[in-house]
């Protein structure tokens, strides 16, 4: 009985910390890290309350990022239990072992939405090498195994970028229909496609949609005839119908909400417009062309092979200086003739006392 007590408390501790770990924490690939002092790191449990400490030269392995309360921690496990350490209490066990993407890893059109760090490595405990300022052309690689994070390519640095606060966008192939006003954007560009969001360029500003709310012209034009009554819908988000068309009518689709997974679809008949929802699936059999690629959404700009090879700072090491035998010889020359002089001023400065005692005495 206890032990199946034991078993269900750790999991009511476990399972709310995988879903906060999960919300907007950043996913990264395992690294490993260890203290930077010699007094070790301090670790804490999912509360931010101290539970002991790292000691140094120990190693952990960090398996997750998350910002609390405007400091970045890193997640690892301590017997099966989350424990948080300070990023910035922590350094990488090996810096050196940075790879870049592979030479035909594709590279995309893409902007800097915030001013955002570029590091040597795809986690947060890499060195930053330098800042992307924000309204900066890069060309970028599509979110890399970890998840979140990309590597960018510019004429004067390349590196790695957390894109999960919507720093980074990728630039849309085909034009983007904003569902509740009918606006048709030309230029947009794709934020994570977890957070179903899209900046658009509107009156010489880029401005942030809900994705949720739009739909794209990726997936092209599609000509199909009705098997049922279907209704049309305003907008995604409203319940206001704009008409039923009629079974065997001949309707048009022109834009999908790819942002949700297609499930919804952009339709014209006769003089009306709007949206078929999920509802409506069964009143036609679409069959898109297979050869489709999601990633085919996005403006290609080459591969990681013909990107400029611009040399990537690194941390400065320490190194010890050997002297030469010229510097030796000079140095011990040196020493020595401060010993003599030391030597003789001492001498001269005892002879003078003992002089003086003679004299006294006499």
């Amino acid at each position: 009985m206890k032990k199946l007590l034991l078993f269900v408390f750790t999991l009511l501790l476990i399972i709310p910390l995988s879903v906060k770990a999960d919300m907007g924490a950043p996913a990264i690939k395992e690294y490993k890290a260890t203290p930077k002092s010699k007094d070790g790191a301090t670790y804490y449990d999912w509360d931010l309350k101290k539970k002991g400490t790292i000691e140094y030269e120990e190693t952990i392995e960090i398996y997750s990022e998350e910002t609390i309360n405007g400091t970045l921690y890193g997640m690892f496990n301590i017997n099966l239990e989350p424990r948080y350490v300070k990023l910035s209490d922590v350094k990488l066990v090996d810096e050196d072992t940075l790879v870049k993407p592979n030479k035909d890893e594709k590279l995309y059109k893409a902007r800097v939405f915030k001013d955002v760090k570029i590091y040597n490595g795809p986690n947060h405990s890499y060195s930053s090498i330098g800042e992307l300022k924000e309204n900066t052309d890069i060309r970028s690689t599509y979110y890399l195994d970890n998840g979140t994070w990309v590597y960018v390519v510019t004429d004067d640095v390349q590196g790695y970028v957390d894109a999960s606060n919507g720093t980074i966008g990728l630039l849309n192939k085909e034009k983007l229909l904003d569902s509740k006003t009918d606006k048709v954007y030309e230029e947009s560009y794709e934020l994570d496609p977890w957070t179903k969001e899209y900046y658009v360029k509107e009156d010489g500003v880029y401005v942030k949609l809900n994705g949720y709310l739009t739909g794209s012209e990726f997936f092209g034009t599609k000509d199909v005839t009705t098997t049922d009554d279907v209704k049309i819908y305003k907008d995604l988000e409203s319940n206001t119908v704009v008409t039923t068309i009629p079974k065997g009518a001949e309707i048009t689709i022109k834009y999908v909400q790819n942002a949700n997974f297609m499930s919804a679809k952009y339709v014209t008949y006769k003089d009306n417009s709007g949206w078929v929802l999920e509802d409506g699936y069964d009143a036609f059999d679409i069959e898109w062309d297979d050869s489709h690629n999601y990633m085919d959404a996005y403006v290609q700009d080459g591969t990681m092979e013909d990107a400029k090879d611009v040399p990537t700072p690194k941390k400065p090491k320490v190194e010890d200086k050997k002297l030469s035998l010229k510097e030796i010889i000079l140095i011990c020359a040196g020493g020595a003739v401060i010993l003599v002089a030391t030597a003789t001023v001492i001498i001269v400065t005892i002879n003078k006392k003992k002089k003086k005692a003679v004299v006294e005495e006499a």
